[in-house]
């Protein structure tokens, strides 16, 4: 079996808002920070038990990993089995 991580940054940011069109831009970084490095180490670690380097990708908008899971099953790196 394998697992996925779908870990999407924004959670990473102090304060939280809502209603936000689908293509607005970035949150302001000084209304919403975002957390110290040592804090988002220490929550992936202890939190989620990423204690080293894991074969990943990262994409800006939610829609790109989309062609990277097809690429990924169409050259065997990822499988499917359906239940």
């Amino acid at each position: 079996m394998q697992r996925v991580l779908d870990l999407d940054l924004d959670f990473f940011l102090h304060g939280v808002t809502g209603d936000r069109p689908f293509d607005a831009p970035r949150l302001d970084a000084v209304d919403y920070p975002p957390w110290d490095l040592e804090d988002v180490m220490a929550f992936l670690e202890e939190r989620c038990h990423l204690l080293g380097p894991l074969p990943g990708v990262a994409v800006e908008h939610h829609g790109e990993v989309f062609g990277t899971w097809r690429d990924g099953l169409h050259g065997g790196i990822f499988t499917y089995r359906s239940t």
